[in-house]
């Protein structure tokens, strides 16, 4: 947006304006929705059977002692704004908070928040600057000990504006004028 008025004032900036919600939900029943990548010792999988939203979940993969499932999603952030998702979690518990089994969210290679034990759907929210952004969830089995499933589960992730390549809206108008 470029705006001009009498005696040489200019102010030109930019803005992303997001209509709607930009969200996954894992309801094409595969990751094709956005450009989803896996790291670790097991891809995360389409779960059909537990679900916060809808009929499908992203769960971490099946993994052994000493090994992780990563989900990773790097993405274009247009401007500041929130990511939120809700997660679910089966596993041993960690009353010390040494790092037993878990469940990691990560914005770039920073921890946002870790969770263990058996917990319910429930929603994290985090804010996120502009810029290129990976998300991150791993899952984490320690050396030993299993308990419950030994998995972790996210589902209808809100994203902030991001350019995730859908149609965009674009405006031309040279010049208008408001008089009171």
């Amino acid at each position: 947006l470029d705006i001009s008025a009498n005696n040489g004032y200019m102010n030109p900036t930019t803005f992303g304006l997001t209509v709607g919600i930009i969200f996954e939900d894992f309801e094409t029943g595969d990751y094709s929705k956005y450009p989803w990548t896996f790291e670790g010792d097991a891809n995360w999988i389409i779960d059909g059977e537990t679900a916060y939203e809808g009929s499908f979940s992203g769960r971490s993969g099946s993994i052994s002692d000493e090994q992780e499932s990563m989900l990773l999603l790097e993405l274009d952030v247009l401007s500041e704004g929130e990511i939120s998702f809700y997660k679910k979690v089966s596993c041993e518990d960690d009353p010390g908070g040494t790092g037993y089994d878990y469940l990691a969210f990560y914005i770039d290679d920073d921890e946002k928040g870790r969770w263990d034990s058996e917990i319910d759907w429930s929603q994290e929210t985090y804010t996120v600057g502009a810029g290129t952004h990976t998300f991150k969830w791993l899952y984490y089995k320690d050396y030993s000990v299993s308990s419950g499933e030994d998995c972790a589960w996210v589902d209808y992730i809100v994203l902030p504006p991001v350019d995730n390549g859908l149609p965009q809206m674009y405006m031309s108008q040279y010049a208008f004028e408001h008089t009171m």
